[in-house]
């Protein structure tokens, strides 16, 4: 290997680091808040909501529109995962589907609204 591909080798694996630290670093502030604790977005989340059948009807609506593909009919997964007993808040799950995962699940902020992903989560709430 000549110096000139070795330090063309470095060069690209010095991009890459400095990519994954930036992409990092970017991941931890998103979520990250002063405290410690929620961030800002899940804490916004949690408020009270009516949780009536109507709310789970419609739910039902936009989880068949939009979710089913990867969760399957059910919600017991598929491409995703199993989302009948997941085990995160109201809030945070309600900043999964309005940011997406990264190359995992589309975001859906500019489909959904709040009210419209809290009945998405309260129908997922009501499975057994």
């Amino acid at each position: 290997m000549t110096i000139e591909t070795r330090g063309h080798l470095l060069g690209c694996i010095s991009a890459l680091v400095a990519i994954s630290l930036f992409y990092a670093v970017s991941i931890f502030a998103r979520f990250a808040t002063a405290d410690g604790g929620q961030s800002t977005e899940v804490m916004a989340f949690e408020k009270e909501w009516s949780d009536g059948p109507e709310v789970v009807a419609a739910g039902a609506r936009y989880y068949s529109q939009s979710c089913a593909e990867c969760h399957a009919d059910d919600a017991s997964g598929d491409e995703g995962p199993d989302l009948r007993r997941f085990k995160k808040s109201d809030g945070r799950m309600a900043a999964m589907i309005r940011n997406g995962i990264h190359h995992e699940m589309p975001p859906f902020r500019k489909k959904y609204s709040d009210e419209q992903i809290h009945a998405l989560i309260t129908y997922l709430r009501s499975l057994p």
